[in-house]
């Protein structure tokens, strides 16, 4: 049996890619750091077992066109703007009063879309090298 996790809170802040450049997710420095760094260092053995590798649809920015490149299999990955509407209810139940990335490109690839302060969802995005909240999504088995 399989359930789904996204974030609580936001676990750390960091930029997309370190410098301001045209990016996808798949290309991201941030996608690296959560299927690398933060699965070995946040996990066990045991736990890191259980996540389930999961092939995530990179899709277009809807209403803007931009593309969202390749698709990617990821243990550890963000919301896109679509996920984000469907996995939380309402901009309250999005907000952790600091804004958070999203995996879907902005009105252009440098930008990136976000979830602000109260929970909106900023379909235009922000510049690739802000610092804003990591709030991650996996999925898991349970059980024994």
């Amino acid at each position: 049996e399989s359930g789904g996790k996204v974030a609580r809170r936001v676990f750390f802040f960091e930029q997309f890619v370190p410098s301001l450049c045209n990016t996808t997710w798949a290309e991201s420095k941030l996608r690296y750091t959560l299927n690398n760094d933060f699965v070995n260092n946040c996990f066990n053995d045991r736990e890191r077992g259980r996540i389930i590798p999961v092939l995530v649809n990179n899709d277009s920015n809807a209403k803007f066109g931009t593309p969202g490149g390749e698709d990617t299999n990821d243990l550890v990955f963000l919301p896109s703007i679509d996920e984000a509407r469907t996995l939380f209810k309402n901009a309250i139940a999005r907000s952790t009063y600091v804004e958070w990335w999203l995996r879907t490109p902005g009105d252009a690839n440098d930008r990136f879309a976000f979830v602000g302060e109260g929970g909106e969802i900023v379909e235009d995005g922000t510049y690739v090298d802000y610092v804003l909240g990591v709030r991650p999504v996996m999925l898991y088995r349970v059980g024994s």
